[in-house]
């Protein structure tokens, strides 16, 4: 085995500026963080037609509730949530508002007993009690009913230049079209990152990490799944892409500097440096180091059992 030095990448700390936010919370239909929408109900044109405040006259396992938010002198916006999803997309307004839609995931309740643990199970969107200019949204289960039996799918439409910091104990999260920084850390759920011009941490098990289109330091993890990066790293950026059991596949623009750094214990390294002004290229069984255009930023891929591709854009 040989010996490899290795940069640590400071997680990324999110900034998110005083700007307001709206919450869509939407039904999941089955447990567990593979979500998918109930089918709408059309109208007449084929639009989908949507539903009142209040518990839906087509399940009585599932309710929506309006709040309205103050985003006064919010400059943090954090995500929190047990099972479910969370959508972050840009929206044209500086509107706050949170549309909670909460789904019970078993059968064979009574509907009076849906009404009591819908009701109970709230998404509160408070300041933080320990910095008052952050603002916390956090989805909770009422009392006695295990977070895996209810589900809050989480659509959130910000300002572009927001960012935002989602924990989640068992979602998918996908995020796309923001100026700002982006911190994800959940379980057993795909991460999506799209058109994203900020630092990027992304962290997940058993569900891939997919990034694109995105201008900034990255750091993505995963386990039993893949890592794809389509990227464009700062001067100086770091980017370091992790997973078991799974492929890497990186797309870098061609104008980087960087150490590269790639290495697949028990699988197989393959890159098109085409385009890269290269030096100083290690390659061997499992792994290639080198030096694209002079250097001065770090790429760094390691993946168990599982392969890697590196090419330009």
């Amino acid at each position: 085995m040989r010996a490899r030095s290795r940069r640590e990448i400071n997680q990324v700390k999110t900034r998110i500026h005083p700007f307001g936010i709206a919450i869509v919370l939407a039904v999941i239909a089955a447990a567990g963080c593979d979500t998918a929408m109930d089918d709408p109900l059309l109208g007449p044109d084929g639009a989908p037609l949507e539903f009142p405040d209040g518990i839906d006259p087509r399940n009585p396992k599932v309710e929506r509730v309006t709040i309205g938010v103050d985003v006064a002198g919010v400059q943090s916006l954090r995500i929190e949530l047990p099972t479910g999803r969370v959508v972050v997309s840009p929206t044209p307004d500086g509107s706050a508002t949170v549309k909670v839609t909460k789904h019970i995931i078993p059968d064979g309740r009574s509907a009076e007993e849906y009404q009591r643990l819908l009701e109970g199970s709230v998404v509160s969107a408070a300041r933080s009690f320990v910095d008052p200019s952050r603002l916390d949204v956090v989805a909770a289960p009422i009392d006695g009913l295990p977070a895996e039996e209810i589900a809050f799918d989480i659509r959130i439409f910000v300002p572009a230049s927001m960012g935002v910091e989602v924990v989640a104990a068992n979602a998918p999260v996908e995020v796309s079209g923001l100026n700002g920084n982006v911190a994800i850390r959940t379980h057993n759920g795909a991460v999506e990152i799209e058109n994203v011009v900020g630092h990027v941490m992304a962290q997940t098990s058993n569900r891939p990490v997919t990034a694109r289109s995105v201008i900034g330091n990255l750091q993505a993890q995963t386990s039993n799944a893949t890592v794809e990066l389509s990227l464009t790293p700062p001067a100086g950026g770091q980017v370091s892409a992790r997973t078991e059991n799974g492929d890497i596949k990186l797309t870098i623009a061609r104008t980087t500097k960087a150490e590269l750094d790639l290495l697949a214990n028990g699988g197989a390294v393959s890159a098109s440096l085409s385009g890269f002004t290269v030096s100083d290229v290690v390659t061997g069984d499992g792994f290639l180091t080198g030096i694209l255009n002079s250097g001065g930023g770090m790429i760094q891929a390691e993946t168990t059992n599982g392969n890697i591709e590196f090419q330009g854009m």
